[in-house]
């Protein structure tokens, strides 16, 4: 970045920091491009991802990866839990875990509704994790058949509506779309008679809600209105145009530093791949891109169940925390959850594969 240091502009990562702003709508401004403070934090937050990933795969390869898929168990429920607290207005029982309270984000509406954020700072944060949960737990269900994993799938989801983020409901989207193609071959396998009577009576209760509130209720009109401010109109706003400015930014940082980036912590930007080009350039864009797919992009394991179930669930996850940081990522940190989940995928392909010695002889782990 030094090399570089002042000769371009760049949306700064630092809130006290004065500048030119693009607009006078918008609160952010551009800078020279220089080091500063945010260059050591963000570091320090891809660092310490990458630790825990590190720790976390030891962890897994000592335990196995049905503890890894517990504890996501236990961090979706807690995720559920911030959420209903949330809906109930009791901020002061969620003040310890809220704090970064110069971004909190706990009085935004969307058609009358509050917006829920759980024990995030704002609505796209809590989204997203909530639609990482229902990735995982309902491609986890669609095997298992269980309500451990049913249930943090029905409220996940729930609780992506409620938080009516832009990016989570994309990744839900995302995630449902590929469910979609798996529940085809899951039901040309043949079911029991048991679960199709269940799917059907679970069908027709949704129905027959949908439509008893449609006929009683405005609700057609709440949800166009509320599809046309989250999609429709999402470019055209404020907050689109302003991320939009923050994308062009970051294309500018890599156009100017040849293919490099500006380094990590020097400009906020917007999606995925403006932001990786922008801040890491080619090296940590392609450094990324090989980890992705060493973790959760090799062929899934196919001698254990379990271990398949969990694979292709974590695998899910990550796809759809991917789908929303395509979206609206502002830095190329990957995040802890990305991080815990890419870590299941990846030892649970390893252990399905491992070969295990019993009694002088040689077999798969797994195997039939």
């Amino acid at each position: 970045m030094r090399i570089f240091a002042g000769e371009f502009r760049v949306f700064s990562l630092s809130r006290s920091i004065e500048g030119a702003r693009i607009d006078p709508a918008f609160a952010s401004i551009t800078v020279p491009l220089s080091p500063g403070s945010s260059n050591i934090s963000q570091t320090f937050y891809v660092v310490l991802a990458c630790g825990f990933f590190i720790v976390f795969c030891d962890f897994l390869r000592r335990r196995g990866p049905i503890a890894g898929e517990s504890a996501l168990r236990i961090a979706a429920f807690v995720n559920i839990v911030l959420g209903i607290i949330d809906m109930a207005q009791l901020d002061a029982v969620l003040a310890p875990f809220r704090t970064a309270a110069y971004t909190l984000a706990n009085e935004q509406t969307m058609a009358g509704f509050p917006r829920v954020i759980g024990g995030f700072s704002e609505p796209s944060s809590f989204g997203t994790a909530s639609a990482v949960f229902f990735a995982y737990f309902t491609s986890a269900y669609f095997q298992s058949r269980t309500m451990r994993d049913a249930l943090p799938a029905v409220l996940s989801g729930f609780f992506v509506i409620v938080s009516f983020a832009a990016t989570g409901i994309f990744a839900m989207g995302v995630a449902c779309l590929i469910l979609g193609f798996r529940a085809r071959s899951v039901l040309r396998g043949g079911q029991s008679k048991d679960f199709l009577l269940l799917f059907s009576a679970i069908t027709f209760v949704l129905v027959a809600i949908v439509a008893l509130l449609v006929a009683t209720t405005p609700l057609v009109d709440i949800a166009y209105n509320t599809f046309d401010r989250l999609v429709l109109a999402k470019a055209d706003s404020m907050s689109g145009l302003e991320r939009r400015a923050w994308a062009e930014g970051g294309l500018l940082a890599f156009r100017e530093t040849w293919g490099l980036g500006a380094g990590v912590g020097s400009l906020r930007s917007n999606g995925m791949l403006p932001v990786f080009l922008g801040s890491v350039g080619i090296p940590g864009t392609l450094a990324y891109i090989v980890f992705l797919w060493y973790s959760v992009g090799l062929s899934a394991p196919v001698s254990d169940p379990v271990m398949r179930r969990i694979y292709l669930s974590a695998r899910l996850g990550v796809v759809a925390k991917l789908s929303a940081d395509f979206l609206s990522s502002t830095v190329p940190d990957p995040g802890l959850l990305l991080m815990a989940v890419a870590a299941t995928a990846l030892i649970a392909r390893e252990k399905a594969r491992r070969p295990v010695h019993l009694a002088g002889s040689t077999q798969v782990q797994g195997s039939a």
